[in-house]
């Protein structure tokens, strides 16, 4: 068998059924050339898909670790050929990667309650699901607030330094910071990509919707393992005043308009 490693092949040397040449060639290719050539996952499966690949992005703080882990489960149970992917690919990087045509499927989440499961995650660091420190901005942020509430009133303060502060916050919080519009850039570019979107599930649906979902990423035939990976939120709820919710539809005006759509997409896929 051939050796992972890239390495010359010396003249006069032979391997049954290949040519030196072949061999020089084949040793002499760049890695990445050699593992895209090679898909572990295709070659075992026999998966003979000749749709486009499917791309399951991971907004942060809609159950995509969830959903990650039960399609890891279920990996010989698939039929399409699907990319995991991490918080930081978007509908334009996929583009770029696997062209065009590749398709796209994600879960979603109400704004109000993504923003609030996203500032008590990177408040305690990700844990205990993650251990991933805040960034300099981060520390910075949470020395001004403690709790979301607080964070969205402050986007009406008179206070000017609060005020900037909470801006600064909402650009530097995690999860917080890539919202909707990081993963769709506009609501034009989401319509353009409708036709491309295989399958979306509100997080509040999931136990329901689940077995649709994963119909149509080509998973009908799965199971549900055993203590599946879920972010555990050890923090007690911690609901927004009206003034903070009015402040939030003001400041994230867009992100609740991605909401209202993604749903709208999410039906017609159920129709």
């Amino acid at each position: 068998m051939l050796g992972s490693q890239a390495r010359p092949v010396q003249p006069g040397l032979g391997l049954k059924g290949w040519t030196r040449a072949a061999i020089y060639r084949y040793l002499n290719w760049p890695f990445q050339a050699r593992l895209h050539a090679s898909d572990p996952l295709k070659d075992s499966m026999k998966i003979q898909d000749k749709k486009p690949i499917i791309c399951l992005l991971h907004p942060g703080k809609t159950g995509g670790t969830y959903l990650k882990s039960v399609m890891r489960h279920n990996k010989g149970a698939w039929t399409r050929r699907i990319k995991l992917l991490s918080h930081r690919e978007t509908a334009a990087t996929t583009a770029q990667e696997f062209g065009p045509d590749r398709k796209l499927a994600f879960s979603f989440r109400h704004p109000t309650d993504r923003f609030i499961s996203a500032f008590q995650s990177r408040r305690r660091q990700g844990r205990p699901t993650y251990n991933r420190m805040w960034s300099p901005a981060e520390a910075t942020a949470f020395l001004y607030f403690d709790t979301p509430n607080e964070l969205a009133e402050a986007l009406d303060s008179e206070n000017d330094r609060m005020r900037s502060a909470a801006y600064f916050a909402f650009n530097s919080i995690m999860h917080i910071r890539s919202n909707y519009a990081f993963y769709f850039e506009n609501l034009y570019t989401l319509a353009n990509e409708a036709e491309n979107i295989e399958a979306c599930i509100d997080v509040s649906n999931l136990t329901e919707k689940l077995p649709e979902f994963l119909t149509r990423l080509g998973v009908a035939d799965f199971e549900i393992p055993r203590g599946a990976e879920k972010h555990a939120n050890p923090d007690p709820a911690q609901p927004l005043s009206e003034r903070a919710l009015a402040n939030l539809a003001e400041f994230w005006a867009e992100e609740y308009e991605f909401y209202n759509a993604f749903k709208e997409i999410e039906t017609s896929l159920s129709a």
